[in-house]
């Protein structure tokens, strides 16, 4: 699992495999307090591409590929 998660920016995921494993395969997500100032608590200005993410199964979402928020 790759999770990019609070104040990151200007991030590259690229040409990974990812499979086989019990959450989702691609997280770049925020807004969940990792970061102390709240506008910069999530992960913002990236490319996620060129990925294969196959066989991920998440307990608490309906799809485990990749998921941004």
């Amino acid at each position: 699992m790759v999770s990019l998660d609070g104040n990151i920016t200007d991030f590259t995921i690229e040409n990974n495999n990812i499979q086989d494993n019990t959450n989702i395969g691609i997280a770049a997500i925020g807004n969940y307090g990792t970061s102390r100032n709240l506008q910069l608590d999530q992960a913002r200005n990236g490319i996620i591409t060129k990925n294969v993410c196959y066989k991920n199964i998440s307990g608490y979402a309906t799809r485990g590929g990749i998921y941004v928020r």
